[in-house]
């Protein structure tokens, strides 16, 4: 029988193949980036927007969504209309896969804004004007009630995304969610425009089924028109607990706040350096109340935290000690507070690690300049050295510049010292 004859083909030579690939790869490299429009690519897109009667709706926020960003570009004016430029946008390139362009999303209305509206989503069109209808929001609603069943008026429930996990005490308004205020009878309803997780947030009450770690299994991903029954059980103020102190420098708050966020975080006036502040916790029993576990820190951010544990009643002393850097000459652009016996870098470059690990303070290029005037505080008694840049070389506040020689700065609790640099 004949024999089947396959001829191969010819391979390319390998300096074709990898100047094909180089080709490729150029070519990957002069598409945008994400986040990058496209030099004319762009759309004016123009719309009005108007309730089912057709009247129109002022101060509705009007948005691009790209990818999980959102950004709002405009709001209805007092006839419902809207102009925004919208820009093409280039994903971040695959290799082996053709990079096209795409049009964001415009979104008429926010899902977790408070207000009446549904939240209508549209492509991106140019042309004549949009008319837009958005339709009421439907609500999640139920009760608040007790585990023996009984209705709880005055408790704040609330509706988001997700379920805050810090941020906002219990009783405040978290970011991104909807909330409102039961009837006297426990009833609810929160206008939402998306599925939710619907909670109690209220620093009175903790979720019936929840434990020591404050979780519970509140339902999640209610829908918009259904219905959601909460149970919860009531909590108690134990006794004030009480810190009290100095932080070495007038015009500076101590702020306090529970391990559990049931309470408001807590400040002091900051017009002396000695400070006192009172906080009444939360609490299942009041007369069977454990410690109660507290963070302290300096400003609203609570820098230099200390935790602590106190019993309902009872009191604390913490002290702190202020170091201010003052910078009223040439900026520098970097600085270190030490108190390290070990002989330090020399230099400040682009790696700045060595200096990090070296400063109990470290500010510098990079990531970014010091102030003019900054603060810093410390527990327990510091002696320090304090070093500038000029010249991308360490200048030690003393007589000399030289590290040997450096001034030896003490700071201790309820003491505020002042360095010159620069």
């Amino acid at each position: 029988m004949p024999l089947s004859v396959h001829q191969s083909q010819p391979r390319a030579p390998r300096t074709v193949v990898v100047g094909l690939m180089l080709l490729v790869l150029a070519s990957l490299l002069l598409i945008p980036a994400r986040g990058v429009a496209a030099g004319p690519e762009s759309r004016i897109m123009s719309g009005r927007v108007v309730s089912p009667d057709g009247d129109p709706i002022e101060g509705q926020p009007v948005c691009v969504e790209l990818f999980a960003d959102t950004t709002c570009l405009a709001v209805t004016d007092d006839q419902g209309r809207y102009e925004i430029k919208v820009d093409k946008f280039y994903p971040a390139p695959t290799i082996g896969f053709p990079v096209l362009p795409v049009w964001p999303i415009v979104s008429i209305g926010r899902d977790w804004d408070d207000n009446p509206w549904r939240t209508a989503r549209l492509e991106t069109v140019e042309g004549p004007e949009v008319v837009t209808v958005l339709d009421r929001r439907e609500t999640v609603a139920g009760e608040v009630r007790t585990e023996a069943g009984n209705g709880l008026g005055g408790v704040q429930v609330c509706a988001a995304a997700a379920r805050p996990d810090g941020g906002a005490a219990r009783g405040e308004t978290p970011t991104d969610a909807i909330c409102r205020t039961t009837d006297d009878d426990g009833s609810y309803k929160v206008p939402v425009s998306a599925p939710a997780d619907v909670f109690v947030w209220d620093r009175r009450f903790l979720p019936a089924d929840a434990g020591a770690t404050q979780r519970s299994s509140e339902p999640a991903d209610v829908k918009p028109g259904q219905r959601s029954q909460l149970l919860v059980k009531p909590l108690h103020r134990t006794r004030a607990v009480t810190i009290r102190g100095d932080v070495g420098k007038a015009g500076v708050r101590v702020c306090v706040s529970v391990a559990d966020r049931r309470s408001a975080k807590v400040c002091s006036k900051p017009s002396t350096p000695q400070y006192r502040v009172r906080i009444r916790p939360w609490v299942l029993d009041p007369d069977r109340a454990s410690s109660i576990r507290l963070k302290v820190g300096i400003g609203a951010r609570q820098r230099e935290p200390v935790q602590v544990s106190l019993d309902p009643g009872r009191a604390v002393e913490l002290n702190w000690g202020a170091l201010t850097v003052a910078m009223p000459g040439q900026p520098t652009y970097a600085f270190c507070v030490s108190s390290s016996q070990a002989l330090p870098p020399t230099t400040f470059g682009i790696d700045t690690s060595p200096w990090e690990d070296y400063c109990e303070v470290f500010k510098g290029f990079p990531a970014s300049f010091p102030k003019t005037e900054q603060s810093y505080f410390f527990r327990g008694e510091h002696r320090v050295k304090v070093a500038f840049e000029r010249n991308y070389q360490a200048i030690w506040v003393g007589d000399n510049g030289m590290w040997s020689d450096a001034k030896e700065i003490t700071i201790g609790p309820g003491r505020h010292r002042t360095v010159v640099i620069g």
